[in-house]
This record gives structure tokens, sequence and C-alpha cells, in this order.
């Protein structure tokens, strides 16, 4: 998919978040979306503060590292219990291909986007994930 085929002006309207332990992965994950146009963007490399970051900002879409700690994921998703629906958030996982393969299954991920960051693939991804998010 080319940048310039995307239409700008419904992407600033989503609120995304990207929580990975790898500051690069986020940054240029970060950097990808914001010259696609996604303008709320906010990156954390501590999962820990995924659900005070939510409950701030009412993110549409969380792009969770699979290399989280089970601990940790399943204390996110404990504190995001409530909006995790179709209507309200989308989670994609950010993995690899060394990573353990079923680290996000049965979290309520919508998808996932593989390392390394390939724009062709990392846009339609997130463009699906957000098509299935009712705004409010």
């Amino acid at each position: 998919m080319n940048i310039a085929q995307l239409d700008p002006a419904p992407l600033t309207k989503y609120r995304i978040l990207i929580a990975s332990g790898n500051p690069l992965d986020a940054q240029a994950l970060e950097s990808l979306l914001r010259a696609t146009g996604y303008a709320h963007v906010r990156t954390t490399t501590d999962p820990r503060q995924v659900p005070a970051l939510f409950h701030k900002w009412r993110f549409d879409l969380l792009i969770l590292d699979a290399r989280t700690t089970l601990a940790h994921r399943t204390e996110i998703l404990q504190h995001l219990a409530d909006p995790i629906n179709a209507d309200e958030l989308s989670i994609l996982s950010l993995s690899g291909l060394d990573d353990e393969p079923h680290a996000m299954t049965h979290t309520g991920k919508t998808g996932t986007v593989l390392r390394p960051l390939n724009v062709e693939q990392v846009l339609p991804r997130i463009q699906e994930a957000l098509a299935h998010i009712r705004m409010v």
C-alpha cells in the first residue's frame, strides 16, 4: 500500500497507543504512523503504564508487544476488560518470527503486526483494526 493512497482526513481522529519494551520498535512504528497522518500516537516502553494511559486518553487501538510478559499482558487486559470489544478498542500484537507463537492468543486481539516493520504490511493491518472501531 502506498502512503499517498491513504485519505489523511479520517486518520487524525484515531488515538493509538504503542506498548513495546523495545524503544526502537516503538519509535519506528510511531514515526511511520505520524508520517502517514495519524496525529494521536503515544508510546510507552513500560507495559505497566498501559492501563493508566488508556484511562486518560481512551485509545482506539493498542499495539502491544507479544514479548510483554504473560503477567503484564494479563494485568493490562484485566484493566481494559470493559472496553475490549469490537466497538471500543482493537488490539494488535507486535510480533516477530522468533517470538512465542501463541503469545497473544485469547487476548481479544484483532491481528498481528510482524517485525521487521514493513509499511506494506503494517498500514493495512492498522487500517483493518481501526475499521472495527465505532467512533463516538
